[in-house]
Protein backbone atom coordinates (compact mmCIF):
# COMPACT_ATOMS: atom_id res chain seq x y z
CA UNK A 1 0.00 0.00 0.00
CA UNK A 2 1.71 2.82 -1.26
CA UNK A 3 0.56 5.68 1.12
CA UNK A 4 2.55 7.96 3.59
CA UNK A 5 2.40 7.11 7.11
CA UNK A 6 0.45 10.13 9.05
CA UNK A 7 2.66 9.58 11.91
CA UNK A 8 5.62 11.26 9.89
CA UNK A 9 3.27 14.24 8.86
CA UNK A 10 4.95 16.87 11.07
CA UNK A 11 8.47 16.09 10.00
CA UNK A 12 7.61 16.20 6.30
CA UNK A 13 5.16 19.37 5.99
CA UNK A 14 7.12 22.50 4.73
CA UNK A 15 4.27 23.50 2.83
CA UNK A 16 3.51 27.40 3.88
CA UNK A 17 0.65 28.32 5.15
CA UNK A 18 -0.36 25.34 7.81
CA UNK A 19 -3.86 23.57 7.21
CA UNK A 20 -5.17 24.72 10.82
CA UNK A 21 -4.87 28.82 9.55
CA UNK A 22 -7.38 28.36 7.11
CA UNK A 23 -9.56 26.39 8.30
CA UNK A 24 -11.69 28.73 9.61
CA UNK A 25 -14.89 28.41 7.22
CA UNK A 26 -17.01 30.79 5.47
CA UNK A 27 -19.66 29.07 4.11
CA UNK A 28 -20.77 31.83 1.57
CA UNK A 29 -17.22 31.84 -0.04
CA UNK A 30 -16.88 27.69 -0.21
CA UNK A 31 -16.73 26.68 -3.99
CA UNK A 32 -19.83 25.45 -5.55
CA UNK A 33 -19.11 22.06 -5.76
CA UNK A 34 -18.92 21.62 -2.23
CA UNK A 35 -21.59 24.06 -1.53
CA UNK A 36 -23.93 22.04 -3.87
CA UNK A 37 -22.38 18.90 -2.99
CA UNK A 38 -25.00 15.76 -2.97
CA UNK A 39 -24.07 13.68 -0.50
CA UNK A 40 -27.30 12.85 1.25
CA UNK A 41 -28.03 10.89 -2.28
CA UNK A 42 -25.15 8.45 -1.65
CA UNK A 43 -26.19 4.91 -0.42
CA UNK A 44 -23.35 3.89 1.46
CA UNK A 45 -24.11 0.09 1.75
CA UNK A 46 -24.71 0.55 -2.18
CA UNK A 47 -20.88 1.97 -2.36
CA UNK A 48 -18.15 -0.98 -3.14
CA UNK A 49 -15.73 -1.71 -0.82
CA UNK A 50 -12.85 -0.19 -2.32
CA UNK A 51 -15.24 2.99 -2.43
CA UNK A 52 -15.88 2.38 1.03
CA UNK A 53 -12.42 1.79 2.47
CA UNK A 54 -10.69 4.86 0.16
CA UNK A 55 -13.67 7.20 1.89
CA UNK A 56 -12.88 5.64 5.41
CA UNK A 57 -8.87 6.55 4.84
CA UNK A 58 -10.11 10.68 4.09
CA UNK A 59 -12.32 10.50 6.80
CA UNK A 60 -9.58 9.31 9.21
CA UNK A 61 -7.02 11.72 8.18
CA UNK A 62 -9.11 14.70 8.65
CA UNK A 63 -10.52 13.60 11.54
CA UNK A 64 -6.93 13.01 13.41
CA UNK A 65 -6.20 16.30 11.72
CA UNK A 66 -9.53 17.95 13.46
CA UNK A 67 -8.62 15.77 16.53
CA UNK A 68 -5.82 17.39 16.97
CA UNK A 69 -6.17 21.14 16.46
CA UNK A 70 -9.62 20.59 18.74
CA UNK A 71 -7.52 18.79 21.27
CA UNK A 72 -5.22 21.66 21.54
CA UNK A 73 -7.75 24.46 22.02
CA UNK A 74 -9.58 22.88 24.55
CA UNK A 75 -6.29 22.01 26.47
CA UNK A 76 -5.92 26.46 26.12
CA UNK A 77 -9.76 26.72 27.10
CA UNK A 78 -9.23 24.31 30.13
CA UNK A 79 -6.33 25.77 31.18
CA UNK A 80 -7.34 29.13 31.33
CA UNK A 81 -10.86 28.82 33.01
CA UNK A 82 -8.45 26.52 35.54
CA UNK A 83 -6.33 29.68 35.69
CA UNK A 84 -8.74 31.95 36.37
CA UNK A 85 -10.41 29.85 39.04
CA UNK A 86 -13.60 29.80 37.27
CA UNK A 87 -14.04 25.87 37.39
CA UNK A 88 -16.80 25.69 39.90
CA UNK A 89 -18.66 28.45 37.87
CA UNK A 90 -18.69 26.40 34.31
CA UNK A 91 -19.31 23.66 36.05
CA UNK A 92 -22.59 25.06 37.50
CA UNK A 93 -24.06 26.27 33.84
CA UNK A 94 -26.85 24.20 32.39
CA UNK A 95 -26.35 21.28 30.45
CA UNK A 96 -25.20 21.33 26.56
CA UNK A 97 -26.29 18.79 24.14
CA UNK A 98 -24.00 19.14 21.31
CA UNK A 99 -25.91 18.28 17.71
CA UNK A 100 -23.50 17.57 14.76
CA UNK A 101 -22.82 14.99 11.39
CA UNK A 102 -23.08 11.27 12.41
CA UNK A 103 -20.29 9.54 11.66
CA UNK A 104 -22.79 7.28 8.99
CA UNK A 105 -23.56 10.84 7.35
CA UNK A 106 -19.42 12.01 7.34
CA UNK A 107 -18.71 8.93 5.42
CA UNK A 108 -21.62 9.59 2.72
CA UNK A 109 -19.75 13.28 2.39
CA UNK A 110 -16.27 11.34 1.94
CA UNK A 111 -17.82 9.02 -0.99
CA UNK A 112 -19.64 12.17 -2.43
CA UNK A 113 -16.40 13.94 -1.95
CA UNK A 114 -14.42 11.45 -3.74
CA UNK A 115 -16.71 11.41 -6.62
CA UNK A 116 -16.36 14.55 -6.86
CA UNK A 117 -14.18 17.51 -6.15
CA UNK A 118 -11.68 15.16 -4.97
CA UNK A 119 -12.23 12.64 -7.80
CA UNK A 120 -8.28 13.68 -9.11
CA UNK A 121 -6.75 12.98 -5.41
CA UNK A 122 -4.46 10.40 -4.33
CA UNK A 123 -7.18 9.39 -2.03
CA UNK A 124 -9.06 8.73 -5.05
CA UNK A 125 -6.19 6.02 -6.33
CA UNK A 126 -5.22 4.63 -2.87
CA UNK A 127 -4.88 0.96 -2.52
CA UNK A 128 -5.70 0.26 -6.25
CA UNK A 129 -4.27 -3.26 -6.14
CA UNK A 130 -5.78 -4.85 -3.26
CA UNK A 131 -9.05 -7.37 -3.73
CA UNK A 132 -10.57 -9.59 -1.81
CA UNK A 133 -9.94 -10.75 1.86
CA UNK A 134 -7.63 -8.15 1.74
CA UNK A 135 -9.51 -5.29 0.88
CA UNK A 136 -11.71 -6.59 3.33
CA UNK A 137 -9.51 -6.81 6.08
CA UNK A 138 -8.39 -2.90 5.17
CA UNK A 139 -12.39 -1.82 5.79
CA UNK A 140 -12.30 -3.92 8.86
CA UNK A 141 -9.21 -1.89 10.29
CA UNK A 142 -10.33 1.99 8.97
CA UNK A 143 -13.77 1.57 9.91
CA UNK A 144 -12.52 0.43 13.56
CA UNK A 145 -10.19 3.77 13.67
CA UNK A 146 -12.38 5.81 12.40
CA UNK A 147 -14.93 4.81 15.03
CA UNK A 148 -12.47 5.51 17.68
CA UNK A 149 -10.94 9.11 15.91
CA UNK A 150 -14.75 10.13 15.63
CA UNK A 151 -15.38 9.73 19.14
CA UNK A 152 -12.48 11.13 20.47
CA UNK A 153 -13.04 14.29 17.61
CA UNK A 154 -16.46 14.24 19.28
CA UNK A 155 -15.23 14.60 22.51
CA UNK A 156 -12.69 17.52 21.91
CA UNK A 157 -15.52 19.33 19.75
CA UNK A 158 -18.18 19.54 22.86
CA UNK A 159 -15.62 20.46 24.84
CA UNK A 160 -15.25 23.14 23.17
CA UNK A 161 -18.44 24.21 22.14
CA UNK A 162 -19.31 23.90 26.23
CA UNK A 163 -15.88 25.92 27.15
CA UNK A 164 -16.75 28.92 24.28
CA UNK A 165 -20.66 29.04 25.47
CA UNK A 166 -19.18 29.65 28.92
CA UNK A 167 -16.59 32.17 28.28
CA UNK A 168 -19.22 34.04 26.14
CA UNK A 169 -21.75 34.07 28.71
CA UNK A 170 -19.52 34.91 31.38
CA UNK A 171 -18.00 38.06 29.31
CA UNK A 172 -14.30 36.29 29.44
CA UNK A 173 -14.22 35.49 25.25
CA UNK A 174 -12.21 38.45 25.37
CA UNK A 175 -9.89 38.48 28.16
CA UNK A 176 -9.53 34.51 27.20
CA UNK A 177 -8.44 36.01 23.62
CA UNK A 178 -5.78 38.41 24.80
CA UNK A 179 -4.53 35.52 26.96
CA UNK A 180 -4.00 32.85 24.23
CA UNK A 181 -1.10 34.44 22.33
CA UNK A 182 1.23 34.27 25.57
CA UNK A 183 0.04 30.37 26.67
CA UNK A 184 0.12 28.99 22.93
CA UNK A 185 3.75 30.45 22.41
CA UNK A 186 4.69 28.45 25.45
CA UNK A 187 3.10 25.32 24.19
CA UNK A 188 4.72 25.60 20.72
CA UNK A 189 8.42 26.33 22.64
CA UNK A 190 7.71 23.17 25.02
CA UNK A 191 7.19 21.08 21.76
CA UNK A 192 10.32 22.87 20.19
CA UNK A 193 12.25 21.67 23.36
CA UNK A 194 10.97 18.21 22.98
CA UNK A 195 10.90 17.92 19.36
CA UNK A 196 14.96 19.51 19.55
CA UNK A 197 16.11 16.36 21.74
CA UNK A 198 14.47 14.09 19.22
CA UNK A 199 16.61 15.27 16.59
CA UNK A 200 19.68 15.41 18.47
CA UNK A 201 18.53 12.04 18.79
CA UNK A 202 18.13 11.13 15.24
CA UNK A 203 20.98 12.88 14.27
CA UNK A 204 23.44 11.14 16.28
CA UNK A 205 22.02 7.10 15.40
CA UNK A 206 21.46 9.14 11.25
CA UNK A 207 25.60 9.53 11.38
CA UNK A 208 25.82 5.73 12.22
CA UNK A 209 24.19 4.92 8.90
CA UNK A 210 25.49 4.83 5.12
CA UNK A 211 25.73 7.47 2.91
CA UNK A 212 23.61 6.51 0.65
CA UNK A 213 20.92 5.81 2.90
CA UNK A 214 20.90 9.12 3.81
CA UNK A 215 20.08 9.63 -0.05
CA UNK A 216 17.33 7.65 -0.05
CA UNK A 217 15.67 8.87 3.09
CA UNK A 218 15.61 12.85 1.51
CA UNK A 219 14.11 10.81 -1.86
CA UNK A 220 11.51 9.16 0.78
CA UNK A 221 11.06 12.95 2.23
CA UNK A 222 10.68 14.83 -0.70
CA UNK A 223 7.81 11.78 -2.10
CA UNK A 224 6.10 12.25 1.02
CA UNK A 225 5.63 16.00 1.43
CA UNK A 226 4.46 15.93 -2.56
CA UNK A 227 1.75 13.51 -1.00
CA UNK A 228 1.16 15.35 2.13
CA UNK A 229 0.59 18.46 -0.02
CA UNK A 230 -2.19 16.98 -1.88
CA UNK A 231 -3.65 15.08 1.41
CA UNK A 232 -3.90 18.85 3.20
CA UNK A 233 -5.63 20.06 0.23
CA UNK A 234 -7.91 17.15 -0.18
CA UNK A 235 -8.33 17.42 3.83
CA UNK A 236 -9.40 21.36 3.56
CA UNK A 237 -12.32 20.29 1.01
CA UNK A 238 -13.33 17.75 3.09
CA UNK A 239 -13.91 19.91 6.11
CA UNK A 240 -15.28 22.38 4.27
CA UNK A 241 -17.68 19.63 2.94
CA UNK A 242 -18.43 18.61 6.59
CA UNK A 243 -19.22 21.69 7.47
CA UNK A 244 -21.83 22.98 4.30
CA UNK A 245 -23.37 19.01 5.10
CA UNK A 246 -23.93 20.21 8.73
CA UNK A 247 -25.35 23.73 7.32
CA UNK A 248 -27.91 21.29 5.88
CA UNK A 249 -28.24 19.49 8.30
CA UNK A 250 -31.77 20.50 10.42
CA UNK A 251 -31.33 20.21 13.52
CA UNK A 252 -31.94 23.33 16.41
CA UNK A 253 -29.74 24.23 18.46
CA UNK A 254 -29.10 27.42 20.87
CA UNK A 255 -27.99 30.31 19.27
CA UNK A 256 -24.42 31.26 20.04
CA UNK A 257 -21.40 32.72 18.06
CA UNK A 258 -19.21 31.18 20.73
CA UNK A 259 -18.68 27.70 18.67
CA UNK A 260 -21.13 27.58 15.54
CA UNK A 261 -22.87 24.58 15.48
CA UNK A 262 -22.22 23.66 11.70
CA UNK A 263 -18.66 24.26 11.97
CA UNK A 264 -16.04 21.71 12.35
CA UNK A 265 -12.18 21.51 12.43
CA UNK A 266 -11.18 23.94 15.81
CA UNK A 267 -11.63 27.54 16.49
CA UNK A 268 -8.53 28.53 14.82
CA UNK A 269 -6.48 29.51 17.88
CA UNK A 270 -3.88 26.42 17.39
CA UNK A 271 -2.41 27.14 13.83
CA UNK A 272 0.92 25.90 13.10
CA UNK A 273 2.41 22.30 13.21
CA UNK A 274 3.00 22.31 16.96
CA UNK A 275 -0.51 20.42 17.95
CA UNK A 276 -0.60 17.90 15.58
CA UNK A 277 2.02 16.01 17.31
CA UNK A 278 0.40 12.84 18.89
CA UNK A 279 2.17 12.54 22.04
CA UNK A 280 0.83 16.31 22.46
CA UNK A 281 -2.33 15.36 21.72
CA UNK A 282 -3.02 12.95 24.05
CA UNK A 283 -1.20 14.75 26.73
CA UNK A 284 -4.04 17.54 25.69
CA UNK A 285 -7.03 15.55 26.24
CA UNK A 286 -5.95 14.12 29.63
CA UNK A 287 -5.31 17.44 31.07
CA UNK A 288 -8.52 18.67 29.62
CA UNK A 289 -10.63 16.21 30.68
CA UNK A 290 -8.86 16.23 34.58
CA UNK A 291 -9.27 19.47 35.11
CA UNK A 292 -13.27 19.17 33.99
CA UNK A 293 -13.26 16.22 36.49
CA UNK A 294 -11.82 18.38 39.21
CA UNK A 295 -14.64 20.90 38.28
CA UNK A 296 -17.69 18.53 38.22
CA UNK A 297 -17.85 18.34 34.41
CA UNK A 298 -20.26 20.92 34.16
CA UNK A 299 -22.09 21.45 30.74
CA UNK A 300 -21.25 18.36 29.63
CA UNK A 301 -24.49 16.19 30.65
CA UNK A 302 -26.60 15.17 28.10
CA UNK A 303 -24.52 11.97 27.32
CA UNK A 304 -25.08 12.38 22.97
CA UNK A 305 -22.32 14.19 21.65
CA UNK A 306 -20.44 11.37 20.88
CA UNK A 307 -22.74 9.96 17.94
CA UNK A 308 -24.31 12.86 16.97
CA UNK A 309 -27.74 13.86 15.62
CA UNK A 310 -30.52 11.14 16.86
Amino acid sequence: MKRPVFAAFVLVIATGTALAQGTQVDLKTLPATIKSLDWKSVDWKASSTMEQTRALILLCDVLDEMGSQMAAEADLMSQYIDEQNLGEQFAAQPALEDKHLTMEEAQRVAVAMLRGPLADSSYSAMIGDMTGNQLTAYLNMYTSTCSREWTAAAESRQHMKAMARFLESSEKTAAFKQWVPEAMERQKQEQEVQKAAKRAEALELQKQKEEERKQAAQDRKEELQKQREQERQASLQMQQAMSAAQAQAPVVSETTTAYPDWYYGGLGYATGTWYRDQAYRGAAIARTENRMRTWGGGGMRGGRGRGGRR
